[in-house]
Formats: C-alpha cells, sequence, structure tokens
C-alpha cells in the first residue's frame, strides 16, 4: 500500500492517465492510423498515454466525475459543433484544477527545481489539494483553459511552420513556464 497523493490515505493506487482517457480514445478514433505517436519517437506508434500510480481509487473517481462533466459540456461540444464559449463554472473549474494538480505533481517528482520555485510548487499543489476534497472554496492561484485553432499565418508574409498545425490541433503538452521574476503554470490540451 502506498499514499494516495491527493487524499494522503494509506491505499491500494490506481493508474492514472496523466491526460484524460477520453482525450487519448478521441485522437485514436480521429487518427489516419488509429495510433498514437509522440514528438520524440515518432515511428512508434502507441496505444496509450503515461499512465502513473499516483491516487486512490475514491480520489480517481473525483476525477472521473470532473472529466465526465468536462468531455460532455466542454469538450465534445466544442470538437463537434465548434461550440467555443462555455460558462466556466465549479464543474469547470473543477476539471481545470485537478488537471493541473495531476500535472504538475508528476512533474514536480520527475525534475529538480530551484528552491524557490520547489516552495511555490508545494505551495500551489497544497492549495489545489485542499480545493479539490473540498476543504477550501476557492484556489489562490488562477485556473485557465484556452481553446486553439488553426493558425493560417503569423504575420504578413511569414508563414506557418511545416506541421505547426498538426502539433498544435492533435497533440498534448503540459509545462511548467517560468522567468526569473515570475512563475506560470501552464497545462493545455490541442
Amino acid at each position: 500500500m502506498h499514499r494516495c497523493a491527493l487524499c494522503f490515505k494509506k491505499a491500494n493506487l490506481v493508474d492514472s492517465h496523466l491526460i484524460p482517457k477520453f482525450v487519448i480514445n478521441w485522437l485514436k478514433n480521429t487518427s489516419p492510423t488509429g495510433y498514437l505517436r509522440q514528438a520524440i519517437n515518432p515511428n512508434v506508434r502507441r496505444q496509450d498515454f503515461a499512465k502513473e500510480k499516483l491516487l486512490c481509487n475514491n480520489c480517481e473517481q473525483l476525477f472521473s466525475k470532473n472529466e465526465n462533466y468536462f468531455a460532455r459540456n466542454v469538450f465534445y461540444p466544442y470538437i463537434n459543433s465548434k461550440q467555443s464559449s462555455f460558462r466556466y463554472d465549479e464543474c469547470l473549474k473543477k476539471f481545470v484544477v485537478s488537471l493541473n494538480w495531476r500535472l504538475v505533481t508528476v512533474d514536480f517528482k520527475r525534475n529538480n527545481y530551484p528552491l524557490d520555485m520547489k516552495r511555490l510548487i508545494k505551495k500551489f499543489l497544497r492549495d489545489c489539494r485542499l480545493y479539490l476534497l473540498g476543504i477550501k472554496k476557492n484556489t489562490l492561484f488562477g485556473h485557465h483553459i484556452s481553446f486553439i485553432n488553426e493558425i493560417k499565418s503569423i504575420s504578413p508574409g511569414v508563414d506557418v511552420p511545416n506541421r505547426f498545425n498538426q502539433y498544435l490541433l492533435r497533440a498534448t503538452d503540459s509545462t511548467l513556464v517560468t522567468q526569473k521574476k515570475k512563475r506560470f503554470f501552464k497545462t493545455s490540451k490541442k
């Protein structure tokens, strides 16, 4: 038994998708080949994305509820009917916070950050955790979601790089963005 990263209870941890399964399924189902590929090794076909033993079953179900809401009310309406305006309600916020928390948790475990950044990440993770567990009513950090469409040109006379839109519209990416004076946590689904 290990400790759940969200509730801290000792339990058998389940394999949690870092990118929600409905996104993976959509990418596979709409792919010309029916497979997934990675930028690092594009010639190797994949059946699935990364999973991590991160959550107990109860917390996994909590996240699953948020994912189902997002898939039904935002993702598929955007993909299928090009709906581009959504109410940023509590359910949408819980999904975005849960995705940010999950991706930053795994990134933090895998990377060695400077001490000031570690402190900020720990504060972020604790804040998200308490919000997701219903202990806090709100978060200290902003959580955003952006919808990206095909880019036809960068500026007059400057073409879009080859395969850029393929990456932009068919890839998933998670990046902690930093500057010397500011810290940004950025996650995105393309």
